[in-house]
């Protein structure tokens, strides 16, 4: 029995209710208000998976993260992407196209295999993957990666039918908002769950601001027609 304790802890499997939580090297994520839900922002150069499905606004919540990789002058991977990447989007926020590489890969040997190869590379800052399926210890694999070439991999797929933990640094839920984003941790290592916590984006992303006519156009409007 104790051995088999022993091999949970040393695989990070076991939370201690009287430890301290691990320090880890965190990034901001634009937004001070979610950095301090974040419990300091997104993690780096480790695996960050976000559940979300596609077109509300999920890239848009990792750009200031991003940018802060490009700056040190490497590069940005977006693998197997649903759609386009929109450039004037990235170039709004000050990453150069000639900083991003965009992999659309048909087998998930051949994704899994980027994934890896560009983690290690040393010249990559951060990679954005879209792929349904993981195990444990291709987590494992991706993580060890990312510690070698100082790289970060964001995970973005949908919710599982199956709730299978990975052995992730951080994992968000995110679901859609007429002003922004409902965010949660699914998971976060060293630190209890929180509520869902709602995010703001009408500053950073004006075009989210809904646009209301002022009650006297209402009123002048219902007086013609009555």
């Amino acid at each position: 029995m104790n051995s088999i304790l022993t091999q949970l802890h040393n695989d990070h499997q076991i939370w201690h209710g009287n430890s301290h939580s691990t320090a880890v090297n965190t990034l901001t994520t634009g937004y001070s208000k979610l950095d301090k839900y974040l419990n300091g922002g997104l993690p780096d150069n480790s695996v960050i998976e976000i559940q979300s499905i596609n077109g509300i606004g999920e890239l848009r919540l990792i750009i200031p993260y991003l940018a802060q990789k490009a700056q040190a002058a490497k590069l940005l991977t977006f693998i197997a992407p649903p759609s386009n990447i929109c450039s004037q989007m990235l170039a709004s926020s000050g990453i150069e196209a000639s900083q991003v590489l965009v992999l659309n890969t048909q087998k998930q040997q051949d994704t899994l295999w980027s994934v890896e190869q560009c983690l290690k590379s040393g010249c990559v800052g951060a990679i954005v993957l879209w792929h349904q399926q993981f195990t444990s210890a291709q987590i494992k694999r991706f993580k060890l990666a990312a510690q070698q070439g100082q790289a970060s991999l964001i995970i973005i797929r949908p919710q599982p039918h199956l709730s299978l933990s990975l052995p992730v640094q951080l994992s968000l839920q995110l679901a859609p908002h007429a002003h922004g984003l409902m965010v949660t941790i699914n998971k976060q290592l060293g630190f209890w769950p929180k509520a869902p916590y709602f995010l703001d984006m009408r500053k950073q992303w004006p075009d989210l601001a809904e646009q209301q006519k002022p009650s006297n156009v209402i009123e002048l409007h219902q007086q013609k027609v009555g």
